[in-house]
């Protein structure tokens, strides 16, 4: 964050605190408005600084735990077609690999009810042929024929889907693989997060 960015930052939490103080005063007659409501009324003005401060007050928290593990884990009905075992994702297969989400506002609260079109997963880091989401609108090839379990909403802000190699009859490659997570709400706001799934064999 640049020097002007913090300053226009820091009067904005002057007038928050302003402007809580004087609706503290005359909570009898009116509602007081919250203090993020309040920073977006206040930088509405402000010329070319109001998309980037409102994502910061307003944007997804997206948090993402890998879990390469998963056939090996359990009996899950993505490990048990198109060639997968019950194995830890390796060089020696293409077995899934699952990624839950985590997703909140900045308040901390959880965002629920987001469909799968809502999670845009983009790896364009590591060696080919590349990975895909499991059950993904584009594509629902390769990754067994239980396409209605490959996302799960769980409540709580918990998401979870699996992500497969690109071609359907080739291994994964013992590498590091980067990936991309870009969240939106139904309502447009939008959080993006780094991950990376390594195969170690």
């Amino acid at each position: 964050m640049n020097e002007r960015t913090f300053k226009t930052l820091y009067l904005l939490f002057i007038v928050v605190a302003l402007v809580g103080t004087s609706a503290h005063l005359t909570a009898g007659t009116a509602e007081a408005a919250s203090p993020w409501q309040t920073i977006l009324d206040a930088i509405s003005g402000l010329d070319g600084k109001t998309d980037t401060i409102k994502n910061m007050v307003s944007g997804l928290q997206v948090s993402i735990n890998v879990n390469e593990r998963l056939c090996a884990e359990c009996l899950c009905v993505q490990c048990g077609g198109s060639g997968h075992s019950y194995e830890a994702a390796s060089s020696l297969n293409h077995n899934p690999v699952m990624i839950t989400v985590l997703v909140t506002r900045m308040d901390g609260s959880e965002v629920d009810f987001l469909p799968s079109e809502n999670f845009i997963f983009d790896a364009k880091i590591g060696p080919g042929p590349g990975i895909h989401r499991c059950g993904a609108p584009q594509d629902e090839v390769g990754c067994g024929p239980f396409t209605d379990s490959y996302f799960v909403a769980m409540g709580n802000g918990l998401y979870s889907f699996v992500v497969h190699p690109s071609t359907a009859t080739l291994n994964w490659k013992p590498a590091t693989y980067g990936f991309l997570l870009t969240v939106f709400s139904n309502a447009g706001n939008e959080g993006r997060a780094l991950g990376e799934i390594v195969i170690d064999q």
